[in-house]
């Protein structure tokens, strides 16, 4: 994705600024704006108007509702308490939007604070907010100036939730972000990158942000399941798409003014230095299931801690058969109507069978709880013997 430069972003706004209620232009106009040019007095008219434009389109493009200051400019020179870095913003998506993920991060969407809504910040510096994915998905990454503290956020979503259906997150309900957080950095020492995962709208893809200072011309990243590559850099900011993995994606910069020229540095993971949740990506699916002989009567699959499936069976005293299969780090643990009955399943890549016993009737019906970690995917089969 190409960053959009000051000249670019204010010829843009030029011309919505003039295509607004404007009449249509007489058909010499151009021919006339030549001849004016060759003459110092139109010259010098025509310069104190652009200026006065310049200064009208820099408000437009630098003000932002959601702070008492307005957000920095595109390639601003940033407050000295946020990474020097540019500000990738490229318009594709609303600043009102933008601002519905600052919202969404304030209600609670982030990992740093329960359900009581943070205030309003003192000041918000912008780092990217964009749509990816072939325009199906948008993230923004930004940093809030609390002024008790100082968070560094990324906010993910379908694009067609938050563009077309005019939803983006209020207060009281912040989805349809995903938000995650982090102290922000010390811009005398930045992390060696800022990234995010954007879940795609097909099933299981992703796709990876990855912000860096610039003079980084490119990065080469790996994950588990995935082929990996080597993806250019643009003034510091690379999106790329990384498909279906097992695992957390590892990014290698080679900065060109190391000490030993251009060449790799040590890999980092996608997501916010001291936030794990925001460093595991959307994984790949396990392997089907195989009943045998085994009547089907509930299932569920996902990643990391589950909800609780009801399955019914209210007055029976069946005995059940638990058929799993997970991978990644440590074990799944299952929890049957709250205590009763406790596995847990060894997370190699292999089906494993576990059996019940008879239960005891359940007049609200019977309860399955899983619990993993983030970068642990499973999937989990109530069966009938």
């Amino acid at each position: 994705m190409t960053p959009v430069t000051d000249e670019g972003a204010l010829r843009t706004a030029l011309t919505d600024l003039a295509a607004a209620d404007q009449p249509d232009q007489p058909r010499d106009r151009l021919n006339a704006v030549r001849r004016r040019h060759l003459r110092r007095r139109a010259f010098q008219a025509g310069a104190t108007a652009v200026v006065a434009a310049a200064a009208v389109v820099a408000g437009l493009l630098g003000t932002s509702a959601v702070g008492g200051r307005a957000t920095e400019p595109l390639h601003r020179s940033a407050p000295g308490w946020a990474l020097q870095w540019p500000d990738h913003r490229d318009g594709s998506v609303p600043q009102r939007v933008l601002d519905g993920a600052v919202t969404a991060w304030r209600a609670g969407g982030g990992d740093s604070h329960g359900v009581t809504p943070l205030p309003k910040p003192l000041a918000v510096v912008w780092y990217a907010g964009q749509t990816v994915a072939s325009g199906r998905a948008v993230v923004a990454v930004f940093e809030a100036d609390l002024g008790t503290s100082r968070r560094l956020v990324t906010a993910t979503a379908l694009a067609s939730d938050v563009l077309n259906r005019h939803r983006p997150g209020t207060l009281s309900a912040p989805r349809p972000w995903t938000v995650h957080d982090a102290p922000a950095p010390d811009p005398q020492a930045p992390p060696a990158l800022v990234g995010a995962y954007v879940r795609d709208q097909q099933p299981f893809d992703n796709w990876a942000l990855v912000l860096t200072r610039p003079g980084n011309p490119q990065l080469t990243w790996s994950a588990s399941g995935a082929a990996g590559g080597t993806v250019p850099m643009h003034d510091g900011l690379a999106v790329f798409e990384v498909g279906q993995v097992r695992g957390p994606v590892s990014v290698a910069l080679q900065d060109q003014r190391s000490a030993h020229g251009t060449g790799p540095a040590a890999p980092v993971r996608v997501g916010l230095r001291g936030n794990a949740l925001s460093q595991a990506p959307q994984l790949a699916p396990v392997a089907d299931l195989v009943l045998g002989g085994n009547r089907l009567v509930a299932g569920m699959g996902g990643q990391g801690r589950g909800a609780a499936a009801d399955f019914g069976l209210r007055r029976s005293r069946a005995r059940l058969v638990l058929i799993g299969r997970c991978y990644g780090p440590g074990e799944v643990h299952l929890v049957l109507d709250d205590g009763p009955f406790r596995a847990n399943l060894p997370c190699d890549d292999r089906q494993h069978t576990v059996s019940t016993g008879r239960l005891r009737p359940q007049p609200r019906g019977h309860l399955l709880f899983v619990d993993a970690g983030p970068l642990t995917a499973w999937s989990v089969t109530v069966a009938r013997p």
